[in-house]
C-alpha cells in the first residue's frame, strides 16, 4: 500500500479558476484567428492580440499557484500541474512569435523577450534554478538606452 504524503492539495476552487482562465486563453484566441481571418482593422488585431497576452498572463498565474500548492504535496502532483503550465507557455511562445511574424501588430520599436526555457515539465527550473527571484525581467546585457541614443 501507498502512502501519500502529507501536504496541501490543490483546492477545487483554484481547479475552477484555473479552467475558466484557461478557456479564457482559448476564447481569445478563437477572436484573435477571427479578426485575422476577417482583416480587421489593424487596431482591431491589436486589441485581440492584447487581449489573448492577457488570457495567457491570468491563466499562467493561476497555474503558478497550483504549482507551488503541489510542490509541497508530491513530486508526482507538482509534475501534473507543472506540466500544464509548460503547455501553456508553450503556447504563449507560438503566440508571441506569430504577432513578430505579423509585422504590424507589434508597435514600431516594441522590444519583446520570448522565453525558450519552458519546453518541458521541470526544464525551466533546471536551467533558471533559484538564481534570480520569479517575475524578474529578462536580461541580456544589452543597453538598449544606449543604443537608441546612439548617433
Amino acid at each position: 500500500m501507498r502512502r501519500e504524503k502529507i501536504g496541501p492539495r490543490v483546492a477545487p476552487e483554484l481547479v475552477q479558476r484555473i479552467d475558466v482562465a484557461l478557456n479564457k486563453v482559448d476564447s481569445a484566441r478563437t477572436a484573435l484567428d477571427a479578426t485575422t481571418a476577417s482583416r480587421a482593422p489593424l487596431n482591431l488585431r491589436r486589441a485581440a492580440s492584447t487581449e489573448l497576452r492577457r488570457s495567457f498572463d491570468a491563466a499562467d498565474a493561476r497555474l503558478r499557484e497550483a504549482t507551488i500548492i503541489a510542490k509541497a504535496r508530491s513530486r508526482h502532483d507538482w509534475a501534473h500541474w507543472r506540466k500544464r503550465l509548460s503547455d501553456l507557455d508553450t503556447r504563449r511562445q507560438i503566440h508571441l512569435i506569430a504577432e513578430l511574424d505579423a509585422g504590424n501588430i507589434l508597435r514600431t520599436n516594441s522590444i519583446r523577450a520570448i522565453d525558450t526555457g519552458m519546453s518541458g515539465p521541470d526544464i525551466g527550473e533546471m536551467q533558471h534554478g533559484d538564481s534570480k527571484p520569479p517575475g524578474s525581467p529578462a536580461t541580456y546585457g544589452l543597453d538598449v538606452e544606449a543604443i537608441l541614443q546612439a548617433q
